[in-house]
């Protein structure tokens, strides 16, 4: 590991994937750190948005954040290049 990630809590991976094709339709990574804050991305392929994806993805985060008794949970803005 890179000496800057050094103390990085792991991340929690949560997948979301196609039912009928089980093609990866999103993903979610959550990691807690000590002082009971969450950092979470969520990412989901175009393909996949505007069908409930990013819903189920973001009720998983809130749940794992729940289960590790987390205070606060934060992310960062992101945009869609090809948009």
């Amino acid at each position: 590991l890179p000496e800057a990630l050094l103390g990085t809590p792991p991340a929690k991976l949560l997948i979301a994937a196609d039912a009928a094709t089980f093609a990866v339709a999103g993903v979610a990574s959550v990691r807690v750190y000590g002082d009971r804050v969450a950092r979470f991305q969520l990412h989901v392929d175009s393909a996949f948005r505007r069908r409930g994806c990013c819903k189920v993805l973001l009720e998983s985060v809130r749940q794992e954040a729940r289960q590790a008794k987390v205070k606060s949970l934060l992310t960062t803005q992101a945009y869609d290049p090809t948009a």
